[in-house]
């Protein structure tokens, strides 16, 4: 039951990249449609370590 989570959570991210990716103008360039898509994603996982490690120190951890 415990492995359901993950799986779920990839599937329903790739859903919503790819609805995302069919919004994005096809005059963008590429390299800056990357980069933003890759910021929104690393400030997603950011908020989403802070409410599941409620007490994380986060620093510590990418440092280590």
């Amino acid at each position: 039951m415990s492995m359901i989570w993950p799986i779920a959570l990839v599937v329903f991210s790739n859903i919503i990249y790819q609805i995302c990716a069919k919004g994005v103008p096809k005059e963008m360039d590429a390299m800056a449609s990357m980069t933003i898509t890759y910021l929104v994603g690393a400030v997603c996982s950011a908020i989403m370590y802070f409410i599941i490690k409620q007490n994380g120190n986060f620093l510590k951890k990418v440092s280590d």
